[in-house]
């Protein structure tokens, strides 16, 4: 096993990209699911090491492999967790700033009339005062909320790390439900059909498997779980050192082993697995990761702009 910056160690393949109980309990939906597609698959996946290259392999099946193997990966839970906190984090800090948490409560009363609607209701104000009563109170608004800044600032705090101590869980339990459905009719294997799926026979260099097990190679580069409306290419499954499973959707799509290779590396999340011992696949292990987000720290950005918050 490699890992970047780790001298390759001994390991074995049956819980790589896993834990131990990553599924629940034994017996739990997500864990017969899971069990029950795995053993289903695993006489297409003999059958297809030993067919030619170029070979045609059944739409269905290969889409739905391809679904199951981006689902179940420790990367996936990982990823869903670190957004989480992510954004959790990005809120809570705005809400520690007093000049932030001012701005933040300001937009959200202006944005929402009717909360202070609903009170004035509550306390009986006559509705030809209301119009009076509401701009007294937005005037005055930012100084209460000034005051209040440093109490809240403290509360933000204390409410991150609850939610950081609950997001692991969280983040578990969603997968989990996700992975009690049948693969062969989610919206992500939909999308795969649209691939045809072939016998990749390799040449000029060995494959590697990534903990992610997959590799997506999309117009701007690869990844290890494909969202909606990425324009994927193709991508790559190893089954052994030298064959993969390779869906198409671009039919002029032709990568070499070695580019196939330095694709699978960088969409490991933490490891990739071979054979052999080499200074080369080394020198490869410092791509780990370098593909390995479910979302680029571009786009997470857009979606934590203060502003978008401004606009709740």
């Amino acid at each position: 096993m490699y890992r970047n910056g780790v001298a390759p160690e001994q390991t074995v393949t049956r819980k790589f990209g896993r834990l131990n109980s990553f599924y629940g309990n034994a017996g739990s939906a997500a864990d017969t699911n899971i069990t029950d597609f795995e053993n289903l698959i695993q006489g297409f996946i003999q059958e297809t090491r030993a067919k030619p290259d170029g070979y045609e392999l059944d739409t269905r099946l290969s889409a739905s492999l391809v679904s199951h193997l981006e689902m179940r990966s420790l990367f996936l839970r990982d990823e869903i967790s670190r957004l989480g906190d992510r954004v959790a984090k990005f809120i809570l800090d705005k809400m520690s700033s007093k000049k932030h948490y001012t701005m933040m409560m300001s937009s959200y009363l202006t944005n929402h009339p009717e909360l202070l609607d609903q009170q004035m209701e509550k306390h009986g104000i006559a509705a030809e005062l209301r119009p009076a009563v509401r701009e007294a109170f937005m005037l005055a608004l930012p100084q209460k909320l000034k005051e209040s800044a440093s109490d809240m600032a403290v509360l933000a705090q204390q409410l991150y790390r609850m939610m950081s101590e609950s997001l692991a869980e969280t983040a578990k339990s969603s997968h989990n439900k996700a992975l009690e459905g049948d693969f062969s009719e989610i919206d992500r294997t939909r999308s795969h059909l649209q691939m045809t799926f072939r016998v990749f026979r390799a040449t000029d260099a060995e494959l590697i498997l990534p903990d992610t097990s997959l590799a997506f190679f999309r117009e701007s580069g690869c990844a290890p779980v494909s969202n909606k409306g990425d324009r994927v290419e193709a991508v790559v499954v190893p089954l052994a050192k030298r064959v993969a499973i390779v869906g198409r959707r671009d039919p002029n799509f032709v990568r070499d082993s070695s580019t196939i290779r330095r694709a699978l590396a960088s969409c490991a999340h933490e490891a990739f697995l071979s054979n052999v011992t080499s200074p080369e696949l080394q020198a490869l292990s410092r791509r780990i990761g370098k593909n390995a987000r479910l979302i680029s720290e571009a786009d997470l950005a857009k979606i934590v702009r203060f502003e978008r918050l401004l606009k709740v």
